[in-house]
């Protein structure tokens, strides 16, 4: 799992999956298609890596019963301009759904209170 805080990063980075690996991949994001086509695509490809915006995957999550409970990594990219962008309770919530998965946050800066948050 890729989460990225805006669609035109998480666009860049699964076209760069894409570009890269052999992996299948989904991209996730809200204001395009509806949730249930998201998930549609998700069970029709079997994804070994989603990319996605917070919001669209809280979405899925709750609402589309997605099971993240396999994923055995979960990957924040600009991790702190998501934080600058409100989405830190949104990250926090999905953590119940990522139960085994490593954490890693990957950020060009890591002001201090992303240091905290992380810790």
């Amino acid at each position: 799992m890729i989460l990225e805080p805006t669609r035109e990063l998480a666009i860049q980075v699964e076209e760069q999956i894409k570009k890269f690996t052999n992996m299948r991949s989904v991209l996730v994001y809200g204001g395009d298609a509806k949730a249930w086509q998201n998930m549609k695509q998700i069970k029709m490809t079997k994804p070994q890596v989603i990319v996605a915006t917070p919001g669209r995957l809280i979405d899925l999550c709750d609402n589309y019963n997605l099971n993240l409970s396999q994923s055995r990594y979960q990957i924040l990219d600009e991790g702190d301009k998501m934080m600058d962008m409100g989405f830190d309770k949104d990250l926090i919530k999905l953590q119940k759904y990522f139960p085994y998965a490593q954490t890693m946050i990957f950020s060009a800066t890591v002001p201090q209170y992303i240091q905290e948050i992380a810790r």
